[in-house]
């Protein structure tokens, strides 16, 4: 052996010494540590609500900070501006909460793929992290309490549709929904108040909807299944609905579905059926379920399956994915239970409806039929949107034989002009006892 080989020898013998002398003392002073700082891990959802309830019941002590801005429409104001922002989850953080340290550490790696995971650090006896991790969520949650925030509209798209859009990729729900000035999004508005972003909303309710007496009937039948969740649960029957809306075009049949998600606060899955195959639907199923208590909302079925035949056109923007129609009966009511669901199904033509959904208790419990409003729900409908009453009753007779939304698109037409030229044709003055309209 070489004196050369001697040396290079010796060198790697003392770098392995060294390394593993490192490993030991970082071992003990980790050990060390832990007598005096308790961490644990969090992540995602826990992330945002503990570092947003630092920021606001704490005060920073240090680490870097990170911000963005997004063009956003003032709602208060009409016009769209910049709003900065700071990213209270990006980076590492250290703050004072009721005089005691408390270290935010983002981890170099994730624990699981597609996770936000951060180190909680406190000193031993002086913070419970649970506490403070219960703490953080229960003030983040305040607001789902108080703001209607579960109900928003996820579309579901199958592999067809969803290449076009995606370059290929798989299937992917899409949803509007936007969480810039949630109290618990883990951002820190610099300069502007979320109520101009977005002010609390003035939702329709099912009490502002005008309906047949038919259709009345099944919306009391919905609230009565909505409040017997723990009636069901104790006795172990399913707790799921399904409602078959059937009438012509313009009845108000969506306007129903939307409004009653709307007051029981529920989501809604809106399930694109003629792009998706039964892959697309079952993965579609099982991601909505999770979502539960929410709604499932397939429109226009009769422009899918004639029957059990899926007659979805074969080319252009709605290219049929090949969808069975067993598959979407184990979907509705198949051999995996999904509590929580309520199912609505509109149709233009009742005939073109299988009765394996139509005719099945389990699956449609009830055939809703929307026809149009009777002479009193006209006048109060057209009440409302036009001032003079009598202008009203006449709506209400003229367009007796309209749809609903027929008949609301005509009193807004009338109601417009009324008030247009009572604003830009005021009377004109001829004489102190004299005046004539022109």
């Amino acid at each position: 052996m070489t004196q050369r080989d001697t040396i290079l020898g010796g060198v790697a013998v003392l770098v392995g010494f060294v390394a593993a002398a490192t490993g030991y003392v970082r071992a003990i002073l980790a050990w060390i540590r832990g007598f005096a700082v308790v961490s644990v891990w969090i992540e995602n959802d826990v992330v945002r609500a503990v570092t947003s309830y630092l920021h606001a019941q704490g005060r920073r002590g240090g680490g870097p900070r990170a911000y963005a801005a997004q063009t956003q429409y003032m709602r208060a104001h009409g016009h769209s501006e910049i709003v900065p922002y700071e990213e209270q989850d990006r980076a590492s953080s250290m703050f004072w909460f009721r005089r005691r340290p408390v270290w935010v550490t983002k981890a170099d790696k994730p624990l699981l793929d597609g996770h936000m995971s951060f180190r909680l650090s406190v000193l031993r006896s002086m913070l419970d992290p649970e506490r403070l991790i219960i703490d953080a969520c229960a003030w983040a949650s305040e607001d789902l309490r108080q703001v209607r925030q579960r109900h928003h509209v996820t579309h579901h798209h199958g592999r067809s549709l969803s290449m076009d859009r995606e370059g290929g990729r798989a299937p992917k729900a899409i949803s509007g929904s936007s969480n810039l000035t949630v109290r618990g999004s883990a951002r820190r508005l610099l300069c502007h108040d979320p109520e101009d972003i977005e002010p609390r909303p003035t939702l329709e309710g099912l009490d502002d909807m005008v309906m047949t007496t038919t259709v009345r009937g099944a919306t009391e039948a919905i609230r009565r299944w909505f409040a017997d969740r723990v009636w069901c649960v104790r006795r172990g029957i399913p707790w799921r609905a399904g409602f078959l809306y059937e009438g012509a075009p313009g009845s108000g049949k969506t306007s129903h579905a939307r409004c009653v998600a709307v007051e029981l606060d529920l989501p809604v899955h809106v399930f694109d059926l003629a792009t998706m195959n039964n892959e697309d639907l079952r993965n579609a199923w099982l991601q909505m379920a999770t979502d539960a208590p929410c709604m499932a909302l397939i429109e226009d079925i009769d422009r899918v399956f004639n029957g059990d035949k899926n007659v979805a056109p074969p080319s252009g923007m709605l290219t049929s994915g090949g969808l069975t129609f067993n598959a979407l009966l184990n979907a509705i009511d198949g051999i995996e239970r999904h509590d929580g669901v309520l199912l609505v199904v509109t149709t233009n033509h009742l005939e073109k409806v299988d009765p394996a959904i139509k005719a099945r208790k389990g699956r449609i419990d009830q055939v809703v039929h929307f026809g149009p409003l009777d002479h009193a729900s006209r006048a109060t409908l057209a009440r409302r949107i036009v001032e003079d009453p009598e202008l009203a009753e006449r709506l209400a007779i003229t367009y007796s034989n309209e749809h609903t939304s027929t008949f609301v698109a005509s009193c807004c037409d009338v109601a417009r002009r009324a008030r247009y030229v009572s604003q830009v044709e005021p009377p004109i003055n001829l004489g102190p006892m004299r005046t004539s309209a022109p």
